[in-house]
């Protein structure tokens, strides 16, 4: 990380260009610590990040740590990840998916089957974290492989349970309420606190996206890597229904609740009263926390507490990814400043190529490179990347920007071929001692997966940009 700090910031600058020494540290640094998430953790590299920009900045170190953990999107984030906690902790999102594919309309029918998984793991992504979510719906995958006779080692198990991941991964960035967009859109709104996000157009066109991905991800699935179903026929769902627990029912109400409450307003006339209530002092950071008070604030019957916050702590709250999107909004807080002359630098650097093609050309030249990179990096970092990037040059290639940033941000996050490109793919090659799932089938369909997934994320992204 130090060398390559260094190294870049110590290149020569041409005289009349728009890149400044300060700019040029900045990105600097950048690399560096994208070097460093990517090789040593998340933690050392964002403390290193911390200090050496307030150094860049000339703010100083404690402005430096109090501009990245006192941003919006910082604290945005803590209360969706404590939801997230609440749903794990007390076993609610293990049970709503159990109920979602545990149907006696899917008895003897293998494509409902399989559909409906990759469909539950989908939905219950939007909401929560696509880790926590593939391991459920690979717990009850493994059951119905080990009811129907399925071996370790048959190939049907090995293209359904990547089939899963693959509908995960799209889900999890399907969502403005989801941990995979929230970083995203802070450092949208880091570059350009001018920006205007629009969650409901934003979840509204990506669940359209990940309906058509999903229909796809069927037929690829049935008629490109044609498993054999057979045994499938044999899958009964469960005559004795568990029914919910007491702490489920509530974690389930409560997580309505707040869904209701964050998309309601954008429903209510503009302008109104209560709407600019709903909206404007309470927000999503507002009813978040409302939702989080609600559950500690309850009992049950026995006087023991609902949800104590030592396992909310426990089960949701990641301080690591804290840190790091803390680090992100100082590091990438400067690029847009005209001091520092990132933007310009950017738009000339890409300008000749992009800008001498079809917007729909230039689109889809930008969704195969983030693709790419993110299935030989790492999908966070190419998300961060990609996300500096596509707020230069959209002007350049004559589209929304916002709805340039809907589709790279998918496309920057669809990692489907090594184990470090992505959190998912991490736990899937982490399963290959199980013997449900080996490395060499992850790799073979991973091509046609990535293919799938850009001719996707072009075409659909490109109908639904201007919508913003």
């Amino acid at each position: 990380m130090i060398i390559l700090y260094l190294i870049i910031s110590n290149l020569p600058l041409a005289a009349d260009g728009p890149l400044t020494r300060k700019g040029l540290q900045n990105l600097a640094l950048l690399v560096s610590c994208v070097w460093g998430w990517c090789t040593i953790d998340m933690v050392i590299p964002t403390l290193i990040g911390f200090i050496a920009m307030g150094f860049i900045s000339g703010n100083g170190i404690a402005a430096s740590f109090m501009q990245g953990l006192g941003s919006y999107i910082v604290v945005m984030l803590l209360p969706l990840l404590m939801i997230c906690g609440i749903m794990m902790s007390t076993g609610f999102t293990k049970a709503i998916a159990m109920k979602m594919v545990n149907t006696k309309f899917a008895n003897g029918k293998p494509w409902v089957i399989i559909t409906l998984l990759m469909v539950v793991a989908a939905v219950l992504s939007l909401v929560l974290p696509g880790m926590a979510v593939v391991l459920v719906i690979w717990d009850l995958a493994y059951g119905i492989f080990e009811s129907c006779g399925y071996d370790k080692g048959d190939k049907t198990p090995k293209v359904i349970l990547i089939a899963i991941c693959s509908a995960a991964t799209v889900g999890m960035m399907s969502s403005h309420l989801s941990t995979g967009v929230i970083p995203a859109v802070g450092m949208i709104t880091a570059m350009d606190p001018s920006v205007v996000w629009k969650p409901l157009t934003y979840t509204g066109a990506s669940l359209i996206m990940l309906a058509v991905f999903l229909v796809c991800n069927v037929l690829l699935v049935r008629f490109v890597f044609r498993p054999d179903v057979e045994k499938l026929r044999e899958y009964k769902a469960p005559a004795e229904k568990v029914p919910f627990t007491v702490d489920q029912k509530i974690a389930g109400i409560l997580l309505l609740c707040f869904v209701l409450l964050v998309f309601i307003p954008a429903f209510l006339p503009q302008g109104s009263g209560v709407r600019n209530v709903l909206e404007g002092q309470w927000g999503l950071i507002g009813f978040g926390f409302l939702t989080v008070i609600v559950a500690l604030l309850i009992h049950k019957k026995n006087g023991t507490p609902f949800m104590p916050f030592a396992e909310i702590e426990k089960s949701g709250l990641s301080w690591q990814l804290i840190l790091m999107l803390a680090a992100i909004q100082v590091i990438c807080g400067s690029m847009s400043a005209p001091e520092y002359g990132v933007s310009d630098w950017l738009v000339g650097l890409f300008s000749p190529i992009l800008g001498s093609v079809s917007p729909f050309v230039a689109v889809l030249l930008l969704v195969v490179l983030a693709v790419v990179v993110t299935n030989l990096l790492d999908s966070a970092i190419t998300s961060l990347v990609f996300c500096v990037l596509t707020m230069t040059i959209a002007h350049t290639i004559g589209v929304n920007h916002l709805g340039l940033q809907a589709i790279m941000m998918k496309a920057a996050a669809y990692g489907m071929l090594l184990p470090a490109c992505s959190p998912l793919l991490t736990l899937l090659y982490a399963k290959e001692p199980d013997g449900w799932i080996d490395s060499k089938e992850i790799l073979k369909e991973a091509a046609p997966q990535i293919v799938m997934g850009i001719v996707i994320f072009t075409v659909i992204g490109y109908l639904t940009m201007n919508w913003f």
